[in-house]
């Protein structure tokens, strides 16, 4: 969810509706875009934040308004684990590597 998006649209007392209508879209989908079920595109976006700059009088940007730290955060830990779980298989493959070299030597010596 962008949540960022929501609590500023409600802070604000504007309607999904009006926003969409602002941007040029269907409130359904700008429903979707906020819940953060449907991408949209870069004109999109821009119009998005030129609509709450314009009715807040904020200095807004996208990665402001459309990604919440709690994003940014679980794609951090995500990001981490992934980085873990490569590190293990590497060692793992090295592990068994030399494991095969060893049963390559023997085989070899006889």
């Amino acid at each position: 969810m962008r949540k960022k998006m929501r609590d500023l649209r409600n802070k604000l007392g504007v309607s999904q509706l009006a926003i969409a209508t602002i941007v040029g879209i269907w409130h359904t989908t700008y429903n979707q875009i906020e819940l953060g079920h449907h991408g949209c595109t870069l004109e999109h976006a821009k119009k998005i934040v030129e609509a709450f700059r314009n009715l807040s009088g904020e200095d807004l940007t996208i990665d402001g308004l459309f990604f919440d730290e709690t994003d940014s955060s679980e794609a951090e830990l995500q990001k981490a684990e992934t980085i873990a779980v490569k590190e293990k298989m590497k060692k793992e493959l090295a592990l068994k590597i030399e494991e095969l070299k060893e049963e390559i030597k023997k085989l070899k010596g006889a």
